[in-house]
């Protein structure tokens, strides 16, 4: 009876300093606040109907598992006056707004949970010109009225360019590691005149830019003749399994082309984006960690 009653004591005591340990372990994994990750986006505005073109990607982050509360707007702090639709839930094909898959909030890693926020421009002002606009520090809304000021990174706001006549675009590929091509037929004598982006210096070692197999430093000046072909290439450096704040981008270069008669077109870059993260207990741990979060 003596030994029963000791195993019993022993395997009492082993599970109640599971129990704490586990709760001391959680507790010191538990966010204060949710964290947003930095994004780095250009997005296209048609000024007509100030609205975003397509829908931009998503702003992600990070808060705990148990947190039920959802982002319900946004709201720029240095352009108030700029209309933003938020949503966590995705639309489906009918129009109405669904819940993410098995009616869950976002999706689990350990006591983490992954958060995406689907935003569209939904009003902009007729005085404000849309490629001045960055936006940056933003109060999030959350459905329990409670909200949270962050810096979402930068988001560059363009008008959308003119469809350009002298490019027929021929050909286009990409895939998942990174790379990705377009081919053009040249319909008119054009010269690039230049090749700019508000983004592209800050991603300048992750990404290398071809026009004709040439880096496109040694491309702007160059003239391309009537029925030539126009060929981009890229290629993004695949990155590590570590958070950072400079993983997320999507850029879109202008290329400024100058026609025979003087005037100028321009026609954008597309398919620069890195926008999928491999989460793990340890790497948002210790970017967190690294945010002064935890």
């Amino acid at each position: 009876m003596k030994r029963n009653n000791k195993l019993f004591l022993g395997v009492t005591v082993t599970v109640c300093l599971f129990i704490v340990s586990s709760y001391l372990l959680l507790s010191h994994l538990r966010l204060d606040k949710p964290v947003f990750m930095k994004h780095y986006y250009e997005a296209p505005v048609n000024r007509e109907s100030n609205s975003s073109l397509a829908n931009p990607l998503p702003f992600s982050y990070i808060t705990n598992r148990n947190d039920s509360r959802v982002v319900v707007g946004l709201e720029f702090l240095d352009y108030p006056d700029i209309e933003i639709y938020a949503s966590e839930h995705q639309e489906g094909m009918d129009g109405q707004y669904i819940e993410n898959q098995m009616n869950t909030l976002g999706y689990g890693v350990g006591p983490y949970s992954i958060r995406h926020v689907n935003w569209e421009i939904g009003y902009l002002p007729e005085d404000m010109s849309i490629n001045e606009i960055e936006l940056s520090d933003v109060r999030v809304l959350f459905d329990d009225s409670n909200e949270l000021i962050t810096n979402i990174g930068e988001i560059h706001l363009r008008e959308q360019p003119n469809a350009m006549d002298a490019l027929n675009h021929q050909y286009v590929s990409s895939s998942s590691d990174g790379q990705s091509l377009s081919r053009f037929l040249v319909t008119e004598d054009i010269t690039l005149s230049s090749i700019e982006s508000p983004l592209l210096s800050r991603f300048k070692d992750r990404l290398e830019i071809k026009i004709n197999e040439e880096p496109i430093s040694d491309a702007v000046g160059k003239e391309f003749k009537q029925g030539e072909y126009l060929t981009v290439s890229s290629e993004i450096a695949p990155t590590g399994e570590e958070l950072s704040d400079d993983r997320l981008f999507s850029i879109q270069p202008l290329m400024s082309f100058k026609h025979e008669n003087g005037t100028y077109s321009e026609y954008p870059i597309l398919n620069l984006n890195d926008t999928r993260l491999e989460y793990s207990v340890s790497n948002i741990y210790k970017f967190v960690n690294e945010r002064g979060v935890n």
